[in-house]
Order: C-alpha cells, then sequence, then structure tokens
C-alpha cells in the first residue's frame, strides 16, 4: 500500500502552481531542496515521472496532469474536513 502524506501532495500542487521548484520553495517556506527531494520521493512511491524539466520550468507529464487534478481535490477535501472538525471543537457545548 501507497503511503502518499498530505504534505507531499501539497509541494506538489505548489510546484504545478508555481512553475517551477524554486518558486514552490519561496511559496512555503521550505529549501527547494526539500521540494526537489520531496517530489523525486513521490514519484519513486508512485513509480512514474510526474513532470518533464527544463533548466526554467516543469511541465506535468499525463500522470502528473492526472494527480494533479485529483490530488487537488483531496486537498480541499482535507481542508474541509479540518476546518469543520476544529470548528465543531470551538462551539458552545449544552
Amino acid at each position: 500500500m501507497l503511503k502518499i502524506q498530505l504534505e507531499e501532495l501539497e509541494i506538489f500542487i505548489t510546484v504545478v502552481d508555481s512553475g517551477n521548484f524554486s518558486k514552490a520553495a519561496e511559496v512555503l517556506a521550505i529549501t527547494s531542496s526539500v521540494v526537489s527531494r520531496t517530489i523525486k520521493k513521490l514519484e519513486n512511491k508512485l513509480t512514474t515521472t510526474l513532470f518533464n524539466r527544463t533548466t526554467r520550468k516543469v511541465y506535468l507529464t499525463q500522470e502528473g496532469e492526472w494527480l494533479y487534478n485529483n490530488a487537488y481535490e483531496m486537498i480541499v477535501q482535507a481542508n474541509n474536513i479540518e476546518s469543520y472538525l476544529s470548528d465543531k471543537q470551538r462551539a458552545p457545548k449544552g
């Protein structure tokens, strides 16, 4: 069973939205080497290449495109779950 973590997907989505690893690192306030290692780890887990890389930009492969569309929805759902449960926790009881 794959053990993909939400943080890996968030980094992946940020790379796609930013257009390259350096900008994603800046947005996430982490180093570009962490971004690069995370993407490589994710590609190894999925046994596929997610990006075609050039020196300045990254482009999604077909598999990367599929993952982006599905991962984005997963992140939205995870955030909705977290918000709902934390709001419920703060609500007055009685």
